[in-house]
């Protein structure tokens, strides 16, 4: 139990360092800000670097430093990952008024490379942010459309699929896509992003069904040949295809995608790609080695 001289800013450090979302919710106050937003807002995203740090193998507390002149600034370690976040923490009389970051992030490129592990939200995160009833139905399409595909039922897609599910939203997310300090369309705009990519990938099946066609190890000079022959295919349009997925299923040509537990791929597209990647590496691997 804690000691009653304790302050509430030792005791959230203390239940931030063990990872505790438990006993953050009970100790913080629900009339401050934190980095701009509220508090069921930050425990959430804290709730998300907690889990990663779990899931990556990270055991024990996390490690919190103290600016050495500057006392009221903190940096929150996530060592597994190698970083760090900064935040200060003002307060009165032994209570906590106000938690917050030093990072301005305004432009594309500043959003487009920010860590899912560091503390910042998204304007329509922040306290202040008045919606407008343009800004509610965008939302509302937004999550209709995720929700076709990301729901509590197993979709089994094929190629075909993700060209008509990103042929009917493509004008929502011309629509979406620009207004990146709005984060809450980021599931309706990442994934299609990523299926976008997926089918850009998938446009290669026929050149990969002719490399797999060709492949011969008979001798050394035409395997080294084929190498050449496919080496910008291997490397610079399907590399790392295969890592998009898990549970590689041959006989029922399936393949689960990595990035959504309820969605499944199916076709011989995908697994053509998944054969040519491993036959290609196995053999340039080996070829680089001799």
């Amino acid at each position: 139990m804690d000691s009653p001289n304790i302050t509430q800013k030792e005791a959230f450090l203390k239940y931030l360092q063990r990872m505790d979302i438990e006993m953050l919710e009970i100790i913080l106050d629900d009339s401050i800000i934190y980095f701009g937003a509220s508090k069921k807002v930050f425990l959430e995203k804290l709730s998300y670097i907690f889990n990663q740090v779990k899931l990556g193998g990270g055991k024990g507390y996390l490690r919190i430093k103290q600016h050495k002149k500057q006392t009221d600034t903190y940096y929150l370690l996530l060592q597994i990952f190698r970083y760090a976040n900064k935040f200060i923490i003002e307060e009165k009389e032994g209570n906590i008024i106000k938690i917050y970051g030093t990072k301005i992030k305004t432009s594309k490129d500043d959003i487009e490379n920010l860590s899912p592990l560091e503390i910042f939200f998204g304007d329509d995160e922040k306290i202040e942010f008045k919606p407008s009833n343009e800004y509610v139905m965008k939302i509302y399409r937004c999550t209709n459309a995720y929700e076709e595909l990301v729901n509590d039922k197993i979709q089994i897609l094929t190629r075909e699929d993700i060209s008509q599910w990103l042929k009917k939203h493509t004008l929502l997310y011309e629509e979406v896509k620009e207004e990146y300090l709005l984060f809450k369309y980021n599931d309706f705009r990442s994934l299609f992003f990523m299926f976008d990519y997926l089918l850009e990938e998938l446009q290669n099946y026929n050149e990969v069904k002719m490399a797999l066609k060709s492949f011969t190890d008979s001798n050394v000079n035409s395997l080294h040949q084929w190498l050449v022959d496919y080496n910008r295919l291997a490397f610079c349009r399907v590399l790392s295809f295969e890592s998009s997925f898990s549970d590689i299923d041959v006989a029922n040509k399936t393949l689960k995608y990595n990035y959504r537990s309820n969605i499944y791929f199916k076709g011989d597209d995908f697994l053509a790609i998944v054969k040519f990647n491993e036959l290609y590496h196995k053999y340039y691997d080996s070829y680089q080695s001799v």
